[in-house]
């Protein structure tokens, strides 16, 4: 499996075990999740999860449930971006371009 698809996958299963955690106000999972998509995301070529992984991981160090689940829908609708390339439809330089221009 290419890597780029390994990340895709974890990163969704992830956003699924994160809304579990925000409904369990389980900060430390949360904050554990967003430092490893700022750091994989960005390893990765997206750099579109930075900002808000490192707003995600200041939410859940503070403990503000309202700033977390912003943030997370923010994460989810880049996540969707990226839907192409788990198809093979574009290549990850081709959907990496077209998700700086959107930004």
């Amino acid at each position: 499996m290419p890597i780029v698809e390994k990340f895709t996958r974890q990163l969704e299963d992830s956003l699924r075990d994160i809304d579990t955690a925000a409904e369990q106000n389980n900060f430390d999972q949360i904050r554990k999740f967003a430092q490893w998509l700022k750091a994989t995301g960005g390893t990765m070529g997206y750099g579109a999860f930075t900002e808000p992984a490192a707003d995600l991981e200041a939410g859940a160090k503070a403990e503000q449930m309202d700033v977390m689940k912003h943030t997370i829908s923010i994460i989810k609708e880049i996540q969707c971006r990226m839907e192409p390339l788990k198809s093979g439809h574009e290549s990850g330089t081709a959907l990496h371009l077209k998700m700086v221009k959107n930004n």
